[in-house]
């Protein structure tokens, strides 16, 4: 069998296109190659085999220096000339993998989607989008949310329908109609299987792209400016020079991207706890971080909640300095039992994989 295999775009290999390298695996095919919009890159190696990258766009000065997300408006134009390389590929079948636009490819083929989100920019998260921008950016991105939602809602004829978590299935119930099956992604086995650690170190851990959009991260760090605790921060990212800038104590220190599984392992399970305060479809890293015992300071929003309960954490409702300090300081005196913390995520886990 001749597939497709779709994604948004490839530059970085974070949590949701290590759950698109799964599910390539997951297919039985005798031919495939993969599309996207955006990649920096040629090919993925997947089970020691070299499958070819079909971009409309490579990693140049457009990616580059104006930012995919500044690309925004014109997502339908890049989306139609990705819809006419598929086409032309003439496959058989395409696997969907989608959180912005991948979803909207124009196909008369059987076509199966995991959908990680809707495009959250103009959905769940367009009031946080928006609350960072300004003058000319933010009336363009008002002007544009509102076509593209008119445009995204053409595009929800699926064969089989995935979703991972049962936020995003509501969600897409809510604004596409479609129902599907809920499957979390896999955790790493090197990850589930590595014993925890009573004994941590005196930190806690940022794991994640290097963004004020999202992650959040600018109010993560000024969290910790006023706080003695100590903050480190993994991960790279268009807005790393900027995040830097905001840092005022030393308690505060940047160690890059960590591509190393064993030490990454490390650093996470002997961290006090994972700040994460996204509005997660998911949370790969704060599924991790619970598969190794480690507690997460995490917003009362989007699938955390689902993931988290009392014994594994603590969920903010707002994001303002006040509450987040508060909510801190009471994570900080929690005595969490962290083999429990380990043994009730896997269990959740277990029941939708």
């Amino acid at each position: 069998m001749k597939i497709a295999f779709v994604h948004d775009w490839i530059i970085t290999i974070g949590g949701a296109e290590k759950v698109f390298i799964d599910l390539i695996k997951e297919e039985k095919y005798s031919q495939g190659e993969i599309f996207c919009v955006f990649s920096d890159k040629n090919f993925l190696s997947i089970n020691g085999q070299d499958i070819k990258i079909n971009s409309v766009i490579k990693n140049n000065f457009l990616i580059n220096k104006i930012g995919y997300r500044n690309l925004m408006p014109i997502f339908p134009i890049l989306n139609y000339f990705l819809s006419k390389k598929i086409k032309k590929y003439n496959p058989d079948k395409l696997l969907i993998s989608s959180f912005a636009i991948a979803k909207n490819i124009k196909s008369k083929v059987y076509k199966k989607i995991y959908l990680h989100s809707p495009m959250q920019y103009i959905r769940d998260s367009y009031e946080e989008y928006l609350e960072k921008l300004f003058g000319i950016k933010k009336l363009i991105f008002k002007i544009s949310s509102k076509f593209l939602r008119k445009w995204d809602k053409k595009y929800f004829q699926f064969d089989e329908v995935y979703f991972n978590s049962k936020y995003t299935e509501k969600l897409a119930q809510k604004i596409y109609g479609i129902k599907g099956i809920v499957k979390y992604p896999k955790i790493n086995n090197e990850i589930v299987n590595t014993n925890i650690v009573n004994q941590k170190d005196n930190y806690y851990i940022y794991i994640g792209r290097l963004v004020r959009f999202s992650k959040e991260l600018d109010k993560i760090i000024e969290l910790f400016n006023n706080l003695d605790d100590n903050l480190l921060i993994v991960g790279a990212g268009p807005d790393e020079l900027l995040l830097k800038s905001k840092v005022k104590k030393s308690n505060i220190i940047f160690l890059g991207e960590i591509n190393n599984l064993q030490k990454k392992i490390k650093l996470l399970k002997k961290s006090k706890g994972l700040i994460n305060i996204t509005k997660e479809s998911f949370g790969i890293v704060t599924a991790e971080s619970l598969s190794l015992g480690v507690p997460v300071f995490a917003y009362n929003c989007g699938a955390s909640p689902e993931l988290l309960d009392l014994r594994s954490g603590v969920l903010i409702h707002k994001k303002n300095q006040y509450e987040l300090k508060n909510k801190f300081e009471e994570f900080k005196k929690i005595k969490f039992d962290y083999q429990e913390i380990k043994n009730n995520f896997l269990s959740k886990l277990d029941k939708y994989l």
